[in-house]
């Protein structure tokens, strides 16, 4: 079947934000003298909310994990829109794909933050839809925003494809049964049974446009 619709997650693919939270978290943990490397953290973000939780009481049996998981994402509130930028070349995907296709941000951050990130950058308008995750324990992996976008866009899950950058995303569109492009910017270690889940993989979004441009000269 013909493309349809895109699903984009934000964090790490169209938002360079991965410095940022990792600096959030360093920032939260700091107090209790607590370091932290890139691994554990991107480890982190794979979990679900209730994940978290176990996570913290397991690692650090001494702190209130749920005072962590908030106290965390209060603070990456509190300088996101200033602190984190698009990345190079998203911003030019989007404009182009919303010519042939609607377009859908499937994302964990909540929904002010999202939409504002969006505004701020000019690429809200493109956008037919903001699916965000009022509920942590629906966040991804679980498959719930993706069921969500899926009814919202009108499309079955072969007339639709996601974009993400992350083992969470990826199992999450997975369990959704739709076809998943990956844009790795972070050179993630990813085992071979998820790379196997991939429709399309690419480094940057520059060789993702060079993709669409295919996809758009097939339309004609």
């Amino acid at each position: 079947m013909q493309l349809q619709a895109l699903f984009f997650d934000l964090d790490g693919t169209i938002a360079n934000s991965m410095p940022y939270l990792y600096q959030s978290y360093q920032k939260v943990l700091k107090p209790y003298e607590i370091s932290v490397e890139k691994k554990d953290f991107f480890h982190l973000l794979t979990l679900s909310f209730e994940d978290m939780l176990a996570y913290f009481s397991k690692k650090h049996v001494n702190i209130d994990p749920k005072k962590i998981v908030l106290d965390y994402f209060d603070e990456v509130h509190l300088g996101y829109l200033d602190a984190v930028d698009v990345y190079e070349g998203a911003k030019e995907f989007i404009e182009k794909a919303t010519k042939n296709h609607k377009l859908f941000l499937v994302t964990n951050a909540d929904d002010q933050l999202a939409s504002s990130f969006l505004k701020k950058h000019g690429m809200l308008e493109a956008f037919d839809g903001v699916i965000t995750s009022s509920e942590p324990r629906f966040a991804k992996p679980h498959p719930y925003l993706y069921h969500k976008a899926l009814q919202q866009s009108k499309c079955n899950s072969d007339e639709v494809c996601a974009i993400e950058d992350s083992k969470a995303g990826i199992l999450a569109a997975h369990l959704a049964n739709i076809p998943l492009i990956f844009i790795d910017h972070h050179q993630m270690d990813i085992e071979k049974k998820i790379k196997q889940i991939f429709f399309q993989n690419f480094k940057n979004w520059q060789e993702a446009l060079q993709w669409l441009h295919l996809q758009t000269k097939k339309l004609r």
